[in-house]
């Protein structure tokens, strides 16, 4: 492995007339350099580099085969979206790098079924969703890589795992929906069991019972357009309401019901 050498020395290294890859420790500078010669690649997805950045900020970015691919013209085309992300997080990362690749080899490159979160991890797809949208509820953007996701899977394990039988999914009872309930169940775990059987069996008091209330929210067709946090922070009002037996005569979706669970995970160390 060789660090912080000049691109230009491993561009010398491997001309010949095979197909020459290293394991090069990438530095920010490199990568920098190296994105200059970036003129075939696609469009740079941002939301991909930002799960990059995050997996290298926290040590969880797998070394593996994939690799950045220089051309015989010394052109990148394959791996922009790695060096970009070496660059933003600021932290060397070792690469594969392959130098000499045939120029037409880049059109039959990322032509294959990208693999979800799902399938790295083995889980649910549905407690992908819910991961994902869990990571929207706790970060306020962005989809998260797998490693993301493992962790917040980790985290949340108990509360996923409650879901999954308390909160089978049906119309409207979508990931975000039952983000809040997975995010609000370590704190509140009585309460919120009872509350999500009284939800899914249409039972309440009256029209301003927190039950009732998330029920009519959820078969509104204002739920259809809403933001994609807008569920999990309806379902986070109406549980502390239905957790400090308050009324509910309108639902005012805010991060008032996200701040009180928060604080209660905060004071618990959840």
């Amino acid at each position: 492995m060789h660090a912080r050498m000049n691109p230009d020395d491993y561009f010398a290294a491997a001309r010949g007339a095979d197909i020459h890859t290293e394991t090069i420790l990438v530095t920010p500078e490199m990568a920098r350099e190296w994105l200059k010669r970036n003129i075939v690649n696609r469009k740079l997805s941002q939301t991909y580099v930002d799960k990059l950045v995050w997996d290298i900020r926290r040590g969880k970015f797998d070394f593996n085969h994939e690799s950045v691919g220089f051309n015989t013209r010394d052109e990148l085309i394959d791996g922009q979206h790695r060096l970009t992300s070496i660059e933003k997080a600021g932290i060397p990362v070792r690469l594969r790098v392959s130098f000499n690749v045939p120029a037409e080899y880049g059109s039959t490159m990322n032509v294959g079924r990208a693999r979800s979160a799902a399938d790295i991890l083995h889980r649910p797809r549905r407690h992908t969703a819910v991961c994902n949208a869990l990571i929207l509820l706790e970060a306020g953007g962005g989809q998260g890589s797998a490693a993301k996701i493992q962790e917040t899977y980790e985290a949340h394990r108990d509360g996923l795992d409650w879901a999954h039988e308390a909160l089978p999914m049906h119309r409207g009872v979508t990931a975000s929906l039952v983000a809040g309930f997975v995010y609000a169940f370590p704190v509140a775990h009585v309460e919120v069991t009872a509350f999500a059987e009284a939800f899914r069996e249409f039972r309440g008091s009256d029209t301003k019972d927190p039950v009732v209330v998330l029920r009519r929210y959820v078969e509104s067709p204002r739920r259809a357009t809403a933001p994609r946090s807008e569920p999990a922070l309806a379902a986070l009002r109406c549980l502390q309401g239905y957790c400090e037996g308050e009324s509910i005569g309108r639902l005012i979706i805010t991060e008032q019901g996200f701040e009180y669970f928060a604080t209660l995970r905060a004071r618990k160390a959840v």
